[in-house]
């Protein structure tokens, strides 16, 4: 597992480390560079993991249409384990 503490941090990582990641655990509000806006600079980037994002907002005023992306999956906090385990599975399996 890697962290990043904002979202600018995070997309240097995942081009320094493309390879590494088949998937993205972000919170919709981030510091300096948004979960919505870190999954658009990765793709404009040409990096693709898949993503998965966690907000205590509805998914939809969270991510707007960027919700019906392949590859992008929606968690509504707060959640239990299980349910990141559920979402983690359902995500990587899309």
């Amino acid at each position: 597992m890697v962290t990043a503490t904002n979202g600018e941090e995070a997309l240097r990582i995942l081009e320094a480390r493309a390879q590494d990641f088949d998937l993205v655990i972000s919170d919709v509000v981030l510091p300096k560079l948004g979960g919505p806006d870190l999954y658009r600079e990765a793709r404009e980037r040409g990096l693709t993991p898949r993503f998965l994002f966690a907000s205590g907002y509805a998914a939809r005023q969270a991510l707007g249409d960027l919700g019906s992306e392949p590859g992008v999956r929606f968690l509504r906090k707060p959640w239990t384990l299980e349910e990141l385990r559920s979402a983690i599975r359902e995500t990587l399996a899309a």
